[in-house]
């Protein structure tokens, strides 16, 4: 009798202590869940940014064209008018708005390759935290199934 009597209390106290450990994992469980919501959203937001890049970048290279083609149609006209004085500084300044455009679309292309980068590094990191989720989770049916 005295020893089913400190059985039971021992089995009690596991009992709490095993309840109180899924507790601890439930909390656990739950903020890691809010960090895995949190970076989807800052996720969403970088590709949101990473769309206003690329948009901004494919107009750079569109003005970039456009440029360009006003450049070789000044200089054609330039052939052919022997390279008049104004239609020089027009060429001049065409070249270099094309060059500053093009720069542009250079650090713009850059932007959004570091930008895709942080999005691949943010992935695994939301993959790697998915997956120490579902472990936890695992691990907790398997307590309260044991329990």
């Amino acid at each position: 009798m005295e020893t089913s009597k400190k059985e039971l209390k021992d089995l009690k106290e596991k009992v709490s202590q095993l309840q109180s450990d899924l507790s601890d994992r439930e909390a656990s469980l739950l903020d890691l869940k809010e960090k895995a919501s949190t970076m989807a959203s800052s996720a969403v937001k970088r590709d949101n940014r990473l769309k206003t890049l690329e948009i901004s970048l494919e107009q750079k290279k569109e003005e970039c064209v456009k440029m360009e083609n006003q450049l070789k149609k000044a200089q054609s006209a330039v052939v052919e008018s022997q390279a008049s004085s104004e239609l020089s500084e027009r060429i001049s300044s065409l070249e270099q708005e094309v060059s500053r455009h093009k720069d542009d679309a250079a650090k713009a292309q850059t932007e959004v390759e570091r930008l895709l980068d942080i999005l691949r590094e943010m992935e695994n990191e939301k993959n790697d935290k998915e997956k120490k989720i579902h472990e936890l989770e695992s691990l907790a049916s398997r307590l309260v199934l044991h329990a």
